[in-house]
């Protein structure tokens, strides 16, 4: 991570920063698989309003890290500790739910910064394994997850409005 990167734990305060990531980050990333801009609007305000975030913030359930870039907010992630799998036999798993960067910031290794922090966390809480759900077509996520330790494990049908999408679910042991 370089000076111009910051990444810091979220809180409450921070819901307006994070929904609107969400939003952005999310539009960019699924906005051409939803098959209407009707329905695409319906699951960000759903998924994303500043009042879900704000609560789920304050779930003790959760932990979310802010990526600044020259003081600018450009990613965030989101960490669910106590998140079992089928097929991992361990109570001591986490979910990483949320890994996102703004498009204009992939190429600069925003997302590393965030995931090291997410790692870190994992350690603090003795998790012996991350699992996470990626789209089955988002190439540059499933190799940044390869690349660092997480392998396939199955796969699930997630429905975001109407739509029905296939996620590769990957698991990592720590």
């Amino acid at each position: 991570m370089n000076e111009r990167t910051q990444v810091a734990q979220a809180g409450p305060a921070d819901a307006q920063i994070i929904a609107l990531l969400g939003r952005l980050t999310f539009q960019e990333s699924f906005e051409r698989i939803f098959e209407s801009r009707k329905n695409l609007s319906e699951v960000l305000d759903q998924t994303f309003s500043v009042d879900r975030i704000r609560q789920s913030l304050r779930r003790e359930n959760n932990i979310f890290w802010v990526a600044y870039r020259d003081e600018l907010p450009v990613a965030y992630a989101k960490l669910k500790r106590h998140s079992t799998l089928v097929g991992i036999d361990s109570e001591r798993i986490g979910q990483l739910q949320m890994i996102y960067v703004l498009r204009d910031y992939l190429d600069q290794r925003i997302g590393l910064p965030l995931f090291l922090a997410v790692l870190e966390a994992c350690r603090r809480l003795n998790l012996t394994h991350l699992w996470l759900n990626v789209y089955h077509e988002n190439f540059r996520a499933i190799r940044f997850y390869e690349k660092n330790g997480f392998l396939r494990h199955d796969f699930v049908w997630i429905e975001r409005g109407e739509e029905r999408l296939k996620h590769y679910r990957m698991v990592k042991e720590l």
